[in-house]
């Protein structure tokens, strides 16, 4: 960063203001998908309609001013039935609602930035966040454990009657990240053939399904770096530009606790918009957004509009998650690495 820029780093005194621990921040004006009465001072397009239909119903057209990004190709109404349907099945096996449920955003001012407002089941997010905990943080996937991850983060390997194993929560208070996939090389910021591990089915039918439905058929998740806030955590202003394919989008779903999250331009001297990004919550940045500075300048902790809450979230199982989430947030951002 050059003088000039380092004078007008809106973005660091963005970041700043809202890091405040005292006296804290003002969050009137965080954008707030679900108050829908300011949408039209933040700039914020509500577009279900505009992405996930087209004349005939089908769910991967799109009419948006961004057709040279989306698909709007319509196989006809007969082959939509049969997709509706088989997409309905597909959204429950990935902890989905059905499609027509989903509400879907926009900003004016970020072309290529996309929002989805928890689009996940309470048993849904139940199972991306044990994921997250239980199977993605061991090998061949790498964490910042390193070779402690497989012999301390679960208690003995042992099964629970319930047919579940709990794990260490000792252990995953110290997870900080967990790279599948393509392995992000954290000192270089460079991506390697040779740092790979199978990336997760489960991880991929999830994202190649979403991408789908938004009209990036061709997208391709190779690596995923997943993270784990506690409620202290911060994340500075960066770039994600590592990746050899910067026009494939890159896809953020978020857990736990929620992020005050900022966006702002290709450079540090555009102002950051600040965000709410709740559990269930996905990001996409495409487009112009798809290198647009970001960063976690606070988590907030909140008892209210839990989305992992269900009728069996206090069975004796899912106390240990429970526990875990009143304290941390966990973020899965996939992305494709290569043309």
């Amino acid at each position: 960063m050059n003088v000039r820029e380092n004078d007008c780093d809106l973005f660091k005194t963005v970041f700043k203001q809202y890091k405040r621990k005292a006296p804290p921040p003002d969050l009137s004006n965080v954008i707030d998908f679900e108050k829908s009465q300011k949408f039209r001072d933040w700039g914020v397009v509500k577009c279900d309609d505009e992405y996930l239909s087209c004349e005939h119903g089908c769910l991967t057209g799109a009419t948006s001013t961004n057709s040279n990004t989306y698909s709007t190709n319509c196989p006809g109404p007969n082959f939509v039935t049969q997709e509706v349907e088989k997409t309905n099945t597909n959204c429950k096996n990935l902890g989905l609602k059905p499609i027509v449920e989903w509400r879907l955003f926009t900003l004016n001012t970020l072309p290529g930035f996309i929002f989805i407002s928890n689009p996940f089941t309470p048993e849904g997010q139940q199972m991306w966040i044990r994921n997250c905990l239980l199977k993605y943080p061991m090998k061949p996937n790498i964490t910042n454990l390193g070779e402690s991850t497989n012999s301390d983060i679960f208690d003995d390997h042992l099964l629970t009657n319930l047919g579940t194993e709990k794990f260490n929560i000792l252990n995953v208070k110290k997870l900080r990240w967990t790279t599948l996939g393509y392995h992000h090389n954290w000192d270089t910021k460079v991506y390697s053939r040779d740092m790979c591990s199978p990336f997760p089915e489960s991880l991929k039918n999830l994202s190649v399904f979403v991408a789908r439905i938004l009209g990036f058929g061709n997208f391709q998740p190779e690596a995923a770096i997943i993270n784990y806030y506690h409620k202290d955590s911060t994340l500075g202003g960066h770039t994600d530009h590592s990746e050899f394919d910067l026009s494939a989008p890159l896809f953020s779903f978020s857990f736990g606790q929620t992020a005050l999250f900022l966006i702002g331009g290709n450079s540090k001297a555009v102002s950051p918009m600040p965000i709410f990004i709740r559990s269930g919550d996905v990001v996409v940045m495409s487009g112009a957004s798809r290198l647009a500075y970001h960063g976690v300048p606070k988590i907030i902790l909140t008892e209210k509009g839990l989305g992992w809450k269900s009728a069996e979230s206090n069975n004796s199982d899912w106390k240990q998650y429970d526990d875990y989430l009143k304290n941390y947030r966990i973020n899965m951002n996939v992305r494709q690495v290569w043309p």
